[in-house]
């Protein structure tokens, strides 16, 4: 309840600690799980603990009630390339296991059981961001060069660490 939303954030970091300490006193071994193709993490408050519990290759999306674009795991998400929504009101969290759903990081959406045409739109989108990056990469081999021959430095804005990775890996 701290004004400052920075700290406000932090506090959602020390109850995953804690929920996770009472876990394992709790219970005796627990396994790994074994998360489907395209898993988009849901919950009320989604922690970076449970995002790094999911392997990357079957991260889809995800999708919390609470928190927002400063979040550890709105930033992590952002740095992974996976899209997120974060601070979504009154989210059914219970009824939304094994429901089709479209997360539009860009917008802030959430979709839930989209018709087959809004499906169709999304992944049109998704292979027009894909060549999208594909054709940066080439780009971003080449010198920086202006139109009247002069080669200048480009450097990548990395205020987190998070940052750094893909800067890195887009050239």
């Amino acid at each position: 309840e701290m004004d400052d939303p920075y700290l406000s954030e932090r506090a959602t970091d020390v109850r995953d600690i804690a929920r996770r300490i009472l876990m394992r006193l709790q219970s005796h071994v627990r396994g790994p799980e074994d998360f489907p193709e395209r898993t988009i993490l849901l919950g009320e408050d989604v922690t970076a603990t449970q995002l790094a519990e999911v392997p990357t290759d079957r991260l889809a999306g995800v999708v919390s009630s609470k928190g927002t674009g400063s979040s550890h795991v709105a930033i992590l998400a952002r740095a992974m390339g996976i899209p997120a929504v974060m601070g979504v009101s009154d989210l059914p969290v219970g009824r939304l296991e094994g429901r089709e759903i479209v997360v539009d990081g860009y917008r802030g959406s959430l979709y839930i059981q989209p018709s087959p045409e809004l499906l169709e739109q999304f992944k049109h989108l998704q292979e027009e961001e894909q060549e999208l990056a594909e054709g940066l990469r080439a780009l971003a081999q080449e010198p920086a060069i202006t139109q009247d021959g002069c080669e200048v430095p480009v450097y990548a804005n990395s205020g987190l660490l998070a940052d750094i990775a893909p800067s890195i890996q887009s050239g």
